[in-house]
């Protein structure tokens, strides 16, 4: 056998180790993000293109749909959330549903993302003044 061939496999083995470490390190959820900001993230992955940047109902997508894209800031309160969260999910007249998209939890900090920005000094980084859903996580509120 070559000389160098055991100092290879040993280097290749220690470079599989570190490499497999770093995943696993990597793959160990951070901390969770405050409510309002995934709130915002998740919006902007979905919603924006309609509802816009800051959910006045004036995305660029509302112009091509032969129905108004409603305002979103304004129109809803903490107790309705949980109302409009099964449309978030559900859909309702025009609006198709979203629940393949994200889980009741995450629809309602989009709400709470929302209620924020209309909130005295509002903005994404306010906390969430709505309680988490109690109990199972799709019965949610």
């Amino acid at each position: 056998m070559p000389r160098f061939l055991p100092s290879l496999i040993g280097s290749s083995l220690l470079a599989s180790v570190a490499f497999v470490a770093a995943l696993a390190f990597a793959a160990q959820p951070g901390k969770r993000k405050p409510d309002p900001e995934r709130g915002h993230d998740l919006f902007n992955q979905s919603c924006w293109p309609c509802h816009g940047k800051e959910a006045r109902g004036d995305g660029p997508a509302a112009a091509a749909l032969s129905v108004p894209v409603p305002a979103l800031r304004g129109h809803f309160t903490q107790e309705t959330i949980p109302d409009e969260v099964n449309v978030t999910l559900n859909g309702k007249g025009p609006m198709p549903g979203f629940a393949e998209s994200f889980d009741r939890p995450d629809a309602r900090r989009i709400f709470v993302w929302i209620l924020s920005l209309d909130a005295p000094g509002g903005g994404e980084d306010k906390p969430s003044d709505v309680p988490e859903p109690d109990g199972n996580p799709e019965e949610g509120n």
